[in-house]
C-alpha cells in the first residue's frame, strides 16, 4: 500500500539526513554532568531500555563525532526521560517553520454529542531512524562508554517537525476514507458521529499505525468510544459541549497560585513563569483573560524598572494578589464552552475627544453624551471603554 509519493516523506523514512547549515565542529566536548544515586539508577534503566530498542548503540571514537551531555526530566509516573542536550548542534541546524495541529483544531471538530478514541505513540520520535554518516553527531558518554542515537533524539531542534510531517501521511489518508482525527506529536484524537463510527475509526487507524511500524501505548491510548476524553491536559464533553483543564492541572496551578499569595515575594523570572501557566491554561477558564492581563502590565512594569532583569526579586502588588486569589476560587470549577451561541442583541458603540454614542443593532434605540472638560484629557481608549460601559447602563438599567 503505498501513501504518498512525497520523495522528502520517502527519504527520512529510509533514514533522516540532519539538515545543517554548516558541517558541526566542536573544539572541545562538554565536561560531563554528575548524577546523584537514585539519577544514576534510573538513567541506567532508561540507558539498558534504549540499548534493547536499539534505540542507541556503543561506538567507538572516529575523526569528527560531536559529543553532547545528557540531562534527565522527571516523569508522571515517577521514572525519569533521558535528553541528548543538544543546543549547541542546534544552532548549526537549519530552522524551517511548520504548522502543528493544535487544540484549537480539534475544538472546531467536536460537535453535539459525538463520539471520541485517542492513539498515544509510544517512543514516537525513536520510529525515525537517522541516516548512519550522521548519527555521529549524537553521541554521548555514560558510564566511560561512548554512544550514538540510531534515532531521531528528543533534544533535536527538528524533531517536531520531523515528525509531524511524518506522521500527517497516515492521518491524511485516514481522512480520505472518511475519518476525522487530529494528532499532535505522539497524542492524537479521533473523532466521529457515532459510537460504531468511532469504533471503525480506532480499528483503521490503529492497523495502519501498526502496519507502519509505530508502537501504541496501550495504557495512554484511550480505545473505547466515549463522550469524555482528555486531550493535550484538557477535558472535552461532546454531551455538554465544553472544555475545562484536566484536574491534575487545576489543582497545580491552584497550588501556585497558593504559594505567592501567602508568599508575595519571587523573581520577575517566577511571576513570569506563573503567567504563562495561566495563558496555557486559558482555553479551559471562562474570562481568564481579563485574569491574566493586569499580571501582565505588571510584569513588564517590574521589568522596565530593572533594565530587563528577570532575576530580580520583586513584591507582586495587592491587585496581582487578588487576581490570583480569583484563580484560586475559579480554576477547579471553570470551563468554556466549546461553541458559542450568536448574541441575541448587538449593542455598537463609539467615542471620541469630544462625545460618545451608543445604538442597539437593528433597531431604533440609541444614546450618546458628551464628554466633562476634565473627561476630555483621558486617553482614548478609557474612553471607548466607558461609552460602552455607559451605553450598557443605559439599555440595562435595572441590570448595571
Amino acid at each position: 500500500m503505498s501513501l504518498t509519493s512525497d520523495n522528502w516523506v520517502l527519504d527520512v523514512v529510509k533514514g533522516y539526513q540532519i539538515e545543517f547549515e554548516q558541517i558541526p565542529y566542536q573544539n572541545k566536548e562538554p565536561n560531563l554532568l554528575q548524577f546523584d544515586k537514585d539519577e544514576t539508577n534510573m538513567v541506567q534503566l532508561e540507558i539498558d531500555k534504549f540499548l534493547q530498542k536499539q534505540i542507541i548503540k556503543p561506538v567507538t571514537y572516529i575523526k569528527n563525532q560531536y559529543v553532547s551531555n545528557i540531562f534527565t526530566r522527571p516523569k508522571k509516573d515517577g521514572t525519569c526521560r533521558v535528553i541528548l542536550n543538544l543546543k549547541v548542534l542546534n544552532n548549526d541546524i537549519e530552522k524551517h517553520h511548520f504548522k502543528m495541529e493544535t487544540l484549537k483544531s480539534a475544538i472546531q471538530c467536536v460537535s453535539q454529542n459525538c463520539w471520541f478514541a485517542s492513539i498515544d505513540l509510544k517512543d514516537a520520535y525513536y520510529s525515525i531512524s537517522i541516516d548512519h554518516k550522521d548519527r555521529k553527531y549524537l553521541r554521548f558518554y555514560w558510564n566511560d562508554q561512548l554512544y550514538e542515537y540510531t534515532c531521531l533524539p528528543n533534544g533535536l531542534t527538528t524533531a517536531p517537525r520531523i515528525f509531524t510531517k511524518v506522521l500527517k501521511v497516515p492521518f491524511s489518508h485516514l481522512r480520505k476514507i472518511g475519518h476525522k482525527n487530529v494528532a499532535y506529536i505522539d497524542d492524537s484524537l479521533l473523532i466521529s458521529d457515532s459510537y460504531s463510527q468511532c469504533a471503525i475509526n480506532i480499528s483503521d487507524t490503529v492497523t495502519l499505525l501498526d502496519k507502519l511500524g509505530f508502537t501504541i501505548h496501550p495504557v495512554k491510548s484511550v480505545f473505547e468510544p466515549t463522550q469524555t476524553i482528555t486531550f493535550l491536559g484538557f477535558v472535552l464533553n461532546s454531551i455538554t459541549m465544553t472544555i475545562k483543564l484536566t484536574t491534575e492541572k487545576a489543582q497545580a496551578i491552584k497550588l501556585t497560585c497558593c504559594k505567592y499569595v501567602k508568599n508575595r515575594q519571587m523573581s520577575i523570572r517566577q511571576f513570569a513563569q506563573i503567567i504563562g501557566k495561566l495563558i496555557a491554561a486559558e482555553p479551559g477558564v471562562e474570562h481568564a483573560l481579563i485574569y491574566i492581563k493586569s499580571l501582565e502590565i505588571e510584569k513588564d512594569k517590574f521589568l522596565k524598572q530593572n533594565n530587563g532583569d528577570f532575576d530580580t526579586k520583586i513584591i507582586i502588588s495587592n491587585e496581582s494578589v487578588d487576581v490570583l486569589n480569583w484563580w484560586i476560587s475559579h480554576v477547579e470549577s471553570s470551563f468554556k464552552p466549546l461553541v458559542r451561541k450568536d448574541p441575541e442583541i448587538i449593542l455598537k458603540t463609539d467615542s471620541s475627544k469630544t462625545g460618545w454614542g451608543g445604538v442597539v443593532d437593528n433597531t431604533q434605540l440609541q444614546t450618546k453624551g458628551f464628554w466633562s472638560y476634565e473627561e476630555q484629557k483621558l486617553h482614548i481608549n478609557y474612553l471607548e471603554l466607558k461609552a460602552a460601559f455607559l451605553a450598557l447602563k443605559c439599555f440595562l438599567f435595572n441590570k448595571i
